[in-house]
């Protein structure tokens, strides 16, 4: 099938036509007064003008038709990435790429410039004869063509939400327009939403079959419409603008931080957690798990470092193991760990089997934690042991952000391996947040695993709050929410057993026409949507002074505070992937500012190195928190300026990236390899420094650099999620159609036998 999921229909159609024309074709060459009986006889003496005169009026109307279809194939907006200019699918053609050395800035000045060579609805088909990702080795930006789009037919090798009826203008999908909330379905075995009954026609007109649900104004009803309804074909558009073009130069520089940083680590510190850059050692501060390793593969892969990735994958299949590590923390290794195992497992186009033994290995030692009342998991376990807890000091509760970013590793787990369990596992917190959702929908802090109410009244976007709110708007579009057709994890169909505790809001959206896969997507992409606007409403507030920066505050109780983490500076790239429907241009104008600001923050220190927390002087301007003088190197602020390149295309994103590359060479680089954090970004003098490299610095803050400099089509948004370790995975396939009823409930189905 093609990219768009009407082409199923279309082909069809001319598929039709075609045998139309040669049956009129074979009845003219019978003569001119010949006619077709019942029978297959001739039947002479009659006129055959008036039935060539038909012919040529059927065969016009479906000419147009097909000029029309033609049309609307041409510009119907491509999911996935797919678009001119894209050398990706360029190169899986056989054709020539674009020069690496001819890739400039231009990109930004000129967005959406199409690359002559591949324009027009066949220039995006890819060819049929599968292309192995490890054909691309040789230079490095050869690499890339394994990590560019390409369609995945299903199993049918048709699109299952092919069109019921030809396209048209007037019911061709516009990307801009919010189309009217969904009626409920005739048909309760089919997935496809119905077009909205003609003007004029009586209510429950084209429903015979099924009453119509009482839907009272406001809740689910006024959300459809607030958002444009459930997902339609060909209704969303893709993220990213296409033929934004590389920056090589810029490329090499920063694969060159990357094998500096790596090559220290193997040199000193082979097989630890991370490294001590200064003293040239390494150090478990991450229980013996190769944390480094884990979060690098995904990079090496990304950048195109095939013989690096085959070191670390040896180590992983004979060293890595999770049988004695007690005090686990569950959402460090989830992210890390068991998000590298997934992202390398999807990246590489050998699909090792063994990373995914290991991803089950770890999620059946994880699922330990999930164990509790509510089905809230606990953030401390032990391999060994098979205890769980949280500490004391969090008043025995889970930190809000430890429960809540654990679902895209564990719904992919699900969609690699069928395994229903690890996603009914997360499924079951999110029902749980939904029923305690606070009445404004911003997140405290804390939440009990054996109530599931919450234990603070800290809310932020910062510290054990921030990846709440991004795992919200990301299990949506891992599940195909801005892709367009069904909305689901195709492993799940029929299979999730904490299902038998939907919600109301997942209920109503199935009487609305949802199945229970799309309910439950659409259920989290509504919370997102409720807390974003909070977020705007409450928190995000403008400096009254300078350049009237915009920033995120946390509020305590009912205190706001003008802090802002540098953590905070992820929900620009958060507010621009979530862009859409009423609030797509508010949203956008919040990403861009919280961008801007956290630009800022590199600006305000004379090492253009942001500190760990900014502080807005009472809402007056920026400046740096006396007791938060530190960098982490961290990857938050470049993270958003690659979601906005990619977005927008404006040049700036990538200057800002530059400037944040050269600051890290100079004031963070250990010659010896590896880089340090910095203990002071106040002070510009040599030495002050922590002697420590994050493993994040490998996965996240150079993959987002590296990212920020290549082609558009690297790793595209429109077919690739990032969990918050910045690991990317793979969209879910698009799941077949389903009954509208709930699975049975299983005993005890989320607790591991292992």
């Amino acid at each position: 099938p093609g990219p768009c999921p009407s082409r199923a229909w279309r082909d069809g159609g001319l598929d039709i036509m075609i045998r139309q024309s040669r049956s009129q074709r074979l009845a003219a060459s019978r003569g001119p007064a010949a006619k077709l009986g019942p029978a297959g006889k001739q039947v002479a003496g009659v006129s055959a003008w008036p039935y060539l005169a038909a012919g040529a009026v059927a065969f016009l109307f479906l000419a147009g038709l097909a000029f029309l279809v033609a049309r609307d194939d041409s510009s119907h907006p491509l999911p996935m990435g797919h678009g001119a200019g894209d050398t990706g699918l360029k190169k899986l053609r056989g054709g020539a790429a674009t020069p690496p050395n001819a890739a400039t800035d231009a990109g930004a000045a000129d967005p959406g410039a199409a690359d002559p060579v591949a324009t027009g609805p066949l220039a995006t088909v890819p060819s049929p004869l599968p292309v192995s990702p490890l054909s691309a080795i040789g230079r490095p930006w050869d690499a890339h063509a394994a990590l560019k789009p390409s369609p995945r037919p299903n199993a049918q090798n048709e699109s299952p939400f092919a069109d019921p009826e030809p396209a048209s203008a007037a019911h061709a999908p516009k990307p801009d327009a919010i189309p009217p909330a969904p009626t409920p379905l005739a048909d309760a075995a089919a997935d496809a939403l119905p077009q909205p009954p003609a003007a004029g026609a009586p209510p429950g007109a084209g429903d015979a079959t099924q009453a119509k649900p009482a839907l009272q104004p406001g809740g689910v009803k006024a959300m459809l419409d607030r958002t444009g309804g459930l997902a339609r074909p060909g209704a969303q558009r893709p993220f990213q603008k296409t033929g934004l073009r590389a920056d090589p130069v810029w490329e090499e520089k920063i694969r060159g931080m990357f094998l500096h940083a790596w090559k220290g680590y193997k040199a000193k510190a082979w097989g630890s957690d991370t490294l001590k850059p200064v003293s040239q050692r390494g150090d478990d501060n991450f229980l013996g798990m190769g944390a480094t390793i884990l979060d690098a593969m995904g990079t090496m892969l990304v950048m195109g470092e095939r013989a690096e990735f085959e070191e670390a994958k040896a180590w992983v299949l004979t060293h890595l193991s999770f049988e004695e590590q007690e005090n686990v923390s569950v959402f460090e290794t989830t992210i890390r760990i068991l998000g590298g195992l997934l992202s390398a497992w999807d990246l590489d186009g050998r699909r090792e089997p063994r990373f995914l033994d290991q991803a089950r290995a770890l999620a059946d030692k994880l699922l330990v934690a999930f164990d509790s009342p509510s089905g809230i998991p606990y953030g401390t376990v032990g391999f060994r042991s098979r205890r769980k807890f949280n500490p004391p000091w969090a008043g025995g509760g889970s930190s809000i952000a430890e429960v809540a970013t654990l679902q895209l590793e564990f719904e992919a787990l699900t969609a690699a391996t069928g395994e229903p369990k690890y996603a009914s596992a997360v499924r079951r917190v999110m029902r749980a947040m939904r029923n305690h959702e606070p009445e404004d929908s911003l997140w405290p802090m804390f939440i009990s695993p054996d109530s599931g109410a919450f234990s603070s009244s800290v809310i932020t976007l910062g510290a054990r709050g921030d990846s709440t709110y991004e795992y919200l708007l990301k299990q949506w579009v891992i599940a195909g929410g801005r892709r367009g057709g069904r909305v689901g994890n195709a492993a799940m169909v029929g299979k999730d057993v904490s299902a038998p505790e939907a919600t109301q809001e997942e209920r109503d959206l199935m009487a609305a026409g949802a199945s229970p896969e799309q309910a439950y997507f659409e259920m989290v992409r509504a919370m997102y949507d409720r807390s974003a606007a909070a977020v705007d409403k409450h928190l995000v507030q403008t400096c009254s002074e300078g350049e009237h920066l915009m920033y995120i505050a946390e509020r305590h109780g009912k205190s706001p505070m003008d802090k802002m983490d540098h953590l905070v500076c992820f929900a620009g790239g958060m507010f621009a992937l979530g862009a859409r429907g009423q609030r797509e241009e508010r949203d956008m104008e919040i990403a861009r500012g919280v961008s801007r600001t956290c630009r800022a923050m590199y600006e305000q220190t004379p090492t253009r190195l942001a500190p760990e927390i900014s502080r807005f002087n009472n809402g007056r301007d920026i400046v740096v928190d006396p007791g938060a003088k530190h960098c982490l190197l961290r990857p938050e602020a470049v993270e958003s300026w690659f979601y906005m390149w990619r977005a927008t295309g404006e040049g700036q994103y990538r200057q800002w990236g530059r400037e944040f590359a050269e600051a890290l060479d100079k004031h963070a680089r250990v010659e010896t390899g590896g880089y340090t954090s910095i203990d002071d970004t106040t002070v510009a003098a040599p030495g002050r420094n922590r002697d420590h490299m994050e493993s994040f610095f490998l996965a996240e803050t150079l993959k987002y650099l590296y990212l920020l400099f290549t082609d558009s089509s690297v790793v595209s948004l429109d077919e690739w999620v990032f969990n918050t370790e910045a690991h990317p995975v793979r969209l879910f396939e698009e799941p077949a159609a389903e009954p509208r009823t709930l699975a049975a409930p299983l005993s005890v189905p989320f607790v591991s036998e292992s």
